[in-house]
């Protein structure tokens, strides 16, 4: 396993190389000569999505070993690594790249079937599987149907029953008239 080691002092951050260019998974390694410290790393630019320190943020008493997890990447992509203490005081960036630049597939990809991004187009069979304006028709009805038996039940309720009544009835109907006259609520091809 590639390793980085990292110098953490007096002086600050400081990595041996300023580069580093791996195609796996790497340690980083920080020497503590100076006091305890917190230290956080970070992956900046087009590598941050394919790379993941398995602890950012680590107390350094001494020496520490980091592993940072290099993921299946789409061939060579490039980045930094942020090495930070001090609460962001003291900062070092090691230039990263990571894979490959051969444009083979790397284990665990998946192929992509371009119909995929394509909308999907209604089969036959599409008829027997219930619309979604007949449940919103006897929804609708079922509420008209309640405020009534609401507006006869509580009196001082009258008017609101009523008028959520027509609002139902007016609903229902519109459903109905959009699924007799258009294709329902089905999007056109």
């Amino acid at each position: 396993m590639t390793r980085l080691l990292v110098n953490l002092d007096e002086e600050g951050v400081r990595p041996v190389s300023s580069v580093l260019r791996t195609t796996d998974s790497f340690e980083v390694k920080i020497v503590n000569d100076g006091s305890p410290k917190h230290v956080h790393l970070s992956v900046k630019g087009d590598a941050e999505r394919y790379v993941s320190a398995e602890a950012n943020n680590v107390y350094v008493e001494d020496d520490e070993t980091v592993e940072v997890v290099v993921g299946p990447t789409p061939g060579k992509v490039d980045g930094e690594l942020e090495v930070t203490s001090d609460y962001g005081s003291d900062t070092a960036t090691v230039e990263l790249t990571v894979g490959d630049e051969s444009d083979e597939e790397t284990e665990g990809s998946v192929d992509i079937d371009e119909s995929l991004s394509q909308p999907m187009k209604p089969d036959a069979g599409d008829d027997e599987i219930p619309r979604v304006d007949v449940a919103v028709v006897l929804v609708l009805g079922l509420a008209a149907l309640l405020s009534l038996v609401f507006s006869f039940v509580f009196e001082g309720f009258q008017v609101v029953g009523v008028v959520v009544a027509a609002f139902a009835v007016l609903g229902a109907g519109f459903v109905w008239f959009l699924s007799r006259y258009s294709d329902g609520l089905r999007p056109k091809d």
